[in-house]
């Protein structure tokens, strides 16, 4: 499939050479940008359908459900930050 784009010609410039940089045709590297706008804006409406209808009381019977153990190494605050 073929598309023809008018771009602004500082947005061309920067794509190609983000494209040059990563090594790909600015075909490819508008072809992945565009997956991935489609990807984030996909997990967006996920997101916003599951939590129709949630209640604040929904979230703290989720929360409710978590264990109470200490963070697993690496996970834990850093000094000074309090809970």
């Amino acid at each position: 499939m073929s598309v023809s784009l008018t771009l602004p010609e500082s947005l061309e410039q920067a794509a190609r050479q983000m494209a040059d940089q990563s090594g790909v045709t600015l075909d490819e590297f508008v072809a992945s940008a565009l997956a991935e706008k489609i990807g984030a804006l996909s997990t967006e409406e996920f997101f916003r359908k599951k939590r129709e209808g949630a209640t604040l009381d929904d979230f703290r019977k989720y929360l409710d459900n978590v264990p109470d153990v200490p963070p697993e190494p690496g996970d834990e605050l850093p000094d000074g930050w309090s809970q």
